[in-house]
């Protein structure tokens, strides 16, 4: 196992743990005491200590709603709008689709989902406190890496399949099996 790899997976459970702890500790009250009897041995400040992790445990939880929000509405926003309509245009202007119905198909959808992104974000931005707003940034910047670094399988042939009803068949025999529908 990679080196990195193994510093993420330590990152995570020691995150895990903590936010069990925490758990623990707010759900039983035995428990929440042992733990209060656990942070006295320690030579930090009480208080502060316990500020702290509610920050780390806030920005916790807006970097995974800012990877979630990212992952349902901007991946597919850029993807529509980058990558499809741009693609859908191309092949427009050359004649291999017979309609300009994809192209506003994903400009449309592309539209859309950047709209109800950014309604999602405006709703979510400052919600808590500024380490929550934080969380949502990084989230939304690791979410947006996921999506690039991530290879798509063969996305010319499935821009194809799904626009498979507009594609000039005198200028493309890709579907030479089926009837169009």
């Amino acid at each position: 196992m990679r080196y990195d790899v193994r510093i993420a997976y330590g990152g995570l459970g020691v995150a895990g743990a903590l936010a069990l702890t925490l758990w623990l500790g707010a759900s039983n009250s035995e428990a929440a005491m042992f733990l209060l009897g656990v942070l006295e041995w320690l030579p930090v400040d009480r208080p502060v200590l316990l500020n702290k992790i509610e920050a780390v445990g806030i920005f916790a939880i807006g970097c995974g709603v800012g990877a979630i929000a990212w992952l349902l509405t901007g991946r597919r926003a850029i993807q529509y709008l980058g990558v499809r309509a741009p693609r859908a245009w191309r092949l427009w202007r050359r004649d291999v689709l017979t309609s300009l119905a994809p192209v506003l198909k994903y400009t449309l959808m592309g539209l859309l989902m950047g709209a109800l992104g950014g309604v999602l974000a405006q709703y979510l931005w400052g919600l808590w406190t500024s380490a929550y707003s934080a969380g949502l940034v990084v989230g939304a910047v690791v979410g947006t890496i996921d999506s690039v670094t991530r290879p798509q399988q063969n996305p010319r042939l499935n821009f194809l399949e799904a626009n498979q009803r507009y594609i000039n068949d005198e200028k493309v025999s890709v579907f030479t099996e089926t009837e169009k529908p």
